[in-house]
């Protein structure tokens, strides 16, 4: 190697250290501690308006791991960039963010060595930083604006002890550790904090209907390779809103009973627990998120054009517990949740469908529950009636007819139909836009909740019927698991068996019992759906069963039916005894019917 390329060499090499150590040092050079003193840490920060982006990194003690969020102002609007571009409601926020950096002045210095740092908090967050243990971990927050030039990076470290509102910061990549006045909370890293707290956009007064579908939904492989369901019913309930009375109203109940849903009614001393209720509209309005998963764009855009989705969209709904099957008393294959549904009406004739997918464990010591929630919102029809029109009559002259009035009232009447066409037609109108914005927001993302939410708006039986304590609740046998592919017939293997239905009274089972038929259990008191039986046996009640009693009592009545010679005096003296016997024994069987 020659002398000249030896010096450059040496040139280059003094020159990156030299570089180097100027990237690397403390504080500025030439900047005395007492110049920085009352003045603002970021001078060239001014206006809120400069921020375009908001980042910060902060260490979770007890997950032992970073939380990193990004906010990003981008097509007119706050987005939280770290998900996905979430939409934020970060407006306000962000003003307080860059408002809390501008002008924040230095109090006192408290030194520039870098082994202080752990002991003032101001180590910078990085993932080595984790790995190693290293303790002292502090917030990282760093305002950006246009074209990403950094505006402010600061690291917040521990509070004075004298003085909570006073904190430890340094400026990113010096070792200066200065005393601010200086707020933490403003800058959380937490997703749920920067979020619009309104996610159903759902006025709790408009809420007229509510229906509780509690059921479980689990795929499993069938061993013809087919996808089948094993589907347990638990309730299916549906309330209204009485605005006259200010009450709730049960509007239908149907529980399962030998694989079948069908219709029950409250009991005597069961009513609605209507302050759960109350809260179920509340919380509606108030229903926050913990996080949000972003969907494929081809599943996104369907959702948003028809509402449905493609046989390709099938695995990310399956990943996040939303099966395409068609349930018992579902017109057509409709999307269902793993874990149930709850629908709900408004007033403005929207119908808001919110399907409750997997579980998902959110690894704290509690052991507590998250669980993904598809939204999506449809049209009410039902509620929205068209208009009933009233028929034109014809203008035709004739005798006794004044054409001139006629005429005038045909004209009217026209008006007055094009008012009620005019005005439903206005109604579904504004209804359908209000439900492309609220599709637009949901069909791009799996929200997920805590079990916390979802239990304040999704009421299990014991919560929505309030009863005296102590009473006894009935379990009830699984239906069959339903075929994606064939739901209208159970599937060929099923993989769970429901349970036998009780023979009916007065007929054996096919296995052998040495029990008497008549301890058979009684059918219930409710009918199968779709079978066809007498009015009376509808309203079956347990003291309608048949009992022993019942049936001695009548074998005299046939008797009496059949036609015999009269007997005569002496044998009918001889016959009165029996009578009697038999007169005196009625009360006390009749009784013990009562007691069964």
């Amino acid at each position: 190697m020659s002398e000249v390329v030896k010096t450059v060499v040496y040139v280059v090499v003094a020159a990156s250290l030299a570089t180097g150590a100027y990237l690397s040092r403390p504080e500025p050079v030439g900047v005395t501690i007492s110049e920085e003193l009352d003045k603002p840490l970021f001078s060239d920060f001014k206006d809120p308006l400069q921020a375009k982006s908001l980042s910060i990194t902060a260490y979770d003690e007890k997950k032992n791991e970073l939380q990193a969020l990004e906010i990003a102002f981008k097509d007119n609007t706050w987005v939280i960039r770290s998900k996905g571009g979430y939409p934020a409601d970060a407006q306000e926020q962000m003003t307080k963010a860059a408002n809390a950096l501008i002008g924040l002045n230095v109090l006192s210095v408290k030194g520039d060595l870098k082994s202080l740092h752990q002991e003032y908090g101001v180590v910078e967050p990085t993932e080595d930083a984790v790995n190693e243990n290293e303790a002292g971990l502090g917030k990282l927050v760093t305002i950006k604006g246009d074209s990403n030039v950094t505006l402010a990076s600061l690291i917040i470290g521990k509070g004075d002890e004298d003085n909570p509102s006073i904190r430890y910061v340094r400026v990113s990549g010096r070792d200066r550790i200065y005393a601010v006045t200086l707020d933490p909370a403003i800058y959380t890293a937490d997703f749920s904090d920067w979020l619009e707290k309104d996610l159903l956009r759902i006025n709790p007064f408009d809420v007229k209907i509510i229906e509780f579908k509690d059921y479980l939904l689990q795929p499993q492989p069938a061993a013809n390779g087919e996808l089948i369901y094993s589907y347990l019913p638990r309730m299916d309930a549906t309330v209204a809103y009485d605005e006259r009375t200010s009450k709730w109203i049960l509007g239908a109940l149907l529980e399962p009973s030998m694989g079948q849903m069908v219709p029950a009614k409250l009991a005597a001393n069961e009513s609605l627990d209507t302050e759960k209720l109350d809260d179920v509209r509340n919380g509606l309005d108030e229903l926050l998120i913990v996080n949000a998963v972003r969907k494929p764009a081809g599943l996104a855009e369907n959702l948003k054009l028809t509402g449905n989705f493609s046989p390709e969209d099938l695995q990310t709904l399956h990943e996040n517990g939303f099966f395409p099957v068609q349930l018992p008393g579902q017109q057509e294959i409709s999307l269902n949740g793993n874990n149930g549904e709850l629908i709900v009406e408004t007033r403005d004739f929207i119908r808001y469908r919110l399907l409750f997918g997997k579980e998902q464990p959110t690894g704290d010591e509690a052991g507590s529950l998250n669980r993904f929630l598809f939204v999506k919102a449809e049209l009410n029809q039902s509620q929205l009636v068209k208009p009933v029109l009233v028929e034109v009559p014809e203008l035709k002259e004739g005798d006794n007819v004044d054409i001139e009035a006629l005429a005038k009232v045909r004209d009217e009447i026209i008006l007055e139909n094009d008012r009620n066409q005019d005005a439903y037609q206005e109604q579904r109108n504004a209804t359908m836009r209000k439900i492309y914005e609220l599709n637009s927001r949901f069909a791009d993302w799996y929200y997920v909740i805590s079990d916390e939410q979802f239990k304040k708006i999704f009421l299990k039986r014991n919560q929505l019927i309030a009863k005296p304590a102590g009473l006894f609740e009935q379990g009830f046998p699984s239906r069959p698991p339903v075929s994606v592919l064939n739901n209208n017939t159970p599937a060929p293997t099923a993989p769970v068996t429901p349970q036998t239905a009780p023979p009916a009274p007065g007929k054996k089972e096919s296995t052998e019992t040495s029990e008497p038929v008549e301890k058979t259990e009684p059918t219930p008191a409710e009918p199968m759906p779709m079978k066809e039986e007498p009015a009376k046996k509808q309203e079956t009640s347990v003291d309608d069963i048949p009992t022993k009693s019942d049936e001695k009592e009548a074998t005299p009545k046939e008797e009496e039916t059949k036609e015999e010679p009269k007997p005569t005096e002496e044998a009918a003296s001889e016959e009165a005894e029996p009578a009697e016997e038999e007169a005196k024994a009625e009360p006390k069987e009749a009784s013990e019917t009562e007691k069964e």
